[in-house]
């Protein structure tokens, strides 16, 4: 069958769909490129299109993901309960201009339905080194407040100030972005340039991107301590079920913007080597591994641990470039600390499986850790190591 993405995008395969009476529900995201809709599979709100890519795939939510992946022929075959191979035929014949109804003969002359036009591209900034990163996410960090709302879900997840403070959480309001661009620029001098966050306005001054979220600012540190990227950790009303809870500070599509790059955090202890340049301490020549900045702080706060937070489950390229690094400081084991839902979402336990390979390939001990996943007194699943810990050592209870 001849290649359906180069010859209609989703919006005609919708203009037909339309027709035969299948109105698609899409939901609103801050992207002009990501649509989502509810999983036509398992009926999860976690199902995003690529309308560039003609490419869409559930990534499920809090419960099992069915993972299932369509282009534009298979979605539309899919929402009709038809094969791709007749699908493909209908649209061809749609695109000449006769609409035939799936398993109809009637043909009806139509007006052809036009592709969709791209918005010509904005030109991007590439991103800063990670020094300037850190200086840049500093000031950010400096000018935020921490609001009471924010300290006091904080300190119901665990937290103590002091630890607060140490660690750097602050929040995101996305409110006096001017002032916020002001004391960048003007007391900071920083560049906007390669920043994820600031950009141009289309009358060339320099502007913060509006992020269209609210939450707890998270510090993403790399192995010399510096602040390569910042994570917005959502409110949970805020939140569709299977939403990501965690957003990155970008200015990613806006003029002159910069796309934040996704890199592991590392939860450690840092010490000065000889060229003075600051470098982790593996206890016992172990690093635990995890997904989620909070969720690495906790561990390193409780066991002493070093805790590396992968950005996602799937996303593991940035760790798998620093394996050298970690022999060379002595890591011997790595331990897979993934939430326990992997038990029943097929798409953790394959990247948990394949992150397995990966790690003996290299030559490190592997682990997987486990631990008591019901909480006793609420009978609710302690399903990230953290919240194991939380209750074991401050009585959290979820």
């Amino acid at each position: 069958m001849a290649n359906s993405e180069a010859e209609y995008d989703i919006f005609q395969v919708e203009d037909y769909l339309n027709r035969c009476g299948i109105h698609i529900e899409w939901i609103k995201t801050s992207s002009s490129v990501d649509r989502r809709m509810v999983c036509p599979v398992c009926g999860q709100r976690n199902f995003y299109y690529n309308t560039e890519k003609g490419r869409g795939c559930c990534y499920g939510g809090k419960q099992y993901a069915c993972s299932v992946a369509f282009n534009n022929c298979s979605f539309g075959a899919n929402l009709l309960s038809i094969q791709p191979k007749e699908f493909h035929y209908l649209m061809m014949k749609y695109l000449g201009g006769e609409f035939i109804a799936p398993g109809e003969k009637t043909v009806t002359k139509v007006e052809p339905p036009k592709a969709h036009e791209k918005k010509p591209e904005r030109p991007q900034n590439d991103i800063s080194s990670d020094s300037e990163l850190d200086k840049y996410y500093q000031s950010i960090l400096d000018f935020s407040p921490l609001t009471d709302r924010d300290k006091g879900d904080l300190n119901k997840r665990g937290f103590n100030d002091e630890e607060i403070e140490r660690l750097g959480y602050k929040s995101w309001t996305n409110q006096n972005l001017k002032d916020l661009c002001s004391y960048l620029v003007d007391r900071k001098r920083i560049d906007f340039k390669g920043k994820p966050g600031m950009c141009l306005s289309f009358k060339n001054q320099v502007m913060f991107a509006d992020q269209y979220f609210k939450g707890i600012l998270l510090p993403v540190k790399n192995e010399k301590a510096e602040i390569v990227a910042l994570h917005c950790r959502l409110h949970d009303e805020d939140l569709d079920d299977g939403d990501n809870k965690c957003r990155y500070i970008t200015s990613s599509n806006w003029n002159y913007g910069t796309k934040s790059v996704p890199k592991c955090h590392f939860a450690c202890d840092f010490y000065p080597d000889f060229d003075g340049e600051m470098v982790p301490y593996f206890k016992d020549g172990i690093v635990l591994v995890t997904e989620g900045v909070i969720k690495a702080d906790i561990i390193h706060l409780m066991t002493g641990y070093s805790v590396i937070a992968l950005p996602g489950v799937n996303n593991r390229k940035d760790l798998l470039s620093k394996f050298d690094f970690l022999k060379l400081l002595g890591v011997e084991t790595i331990v897979n600390m993934f939430d326990t839902d992997e038990k029943t979402n097929k798409q953790v336990a394959d990247h948990s499986a394949k992150f397995r390979t990966e790690i003996l390939n290299a030559g490190f001990v592997y682990k997987r850790a486990t631990w008591n996943d019901v909480c006793p007194e609420s009978n609710k699943l302690l399903k990230g190591y953290d919240d194991y810990l939380m209750y074991k050592h401050r009585h959290i209870i979820p």
